[in-house]
């Protein structure tokens, strides 16, 4: 649709997504694009992950995802 998107593209992030949408050709999870500094470019974005604990909008039932869980790995916070 011509819009930039910015993504996580780390290796376990990679290998997680690609697995879970069973999709190689994944090129990253999409950060949120809307919402001002607050959430964009540092949530999941919503369309894609919607009900996960790391998006900007909240609901009543959340749930932490493998992709999540990849992502903290990637960055060390989590083994």
């Amino acid at each position: 649709n011509g819009m930039s998107r910015k993504m996580i593209k780390s290796p376990k992030v990679l290998e997680t997504a690609r697995k879970h949408y069973n999709c190689n050709n994944i090129k990253g999870v999409e950060l949120e694009n809307q919402g001002g500094d607050g959430s964009a470019g540092s949530h999941w974005e919503s369309r894609i992950m919607y009900g996960e604990v790391m998006v900007a909008s909240s609901i009543d039932e959340v749930f932490l995802s493998d992709i999540t869980c990849a992502f903290f790995e990637d960055m060390g916070w989590y083994q």
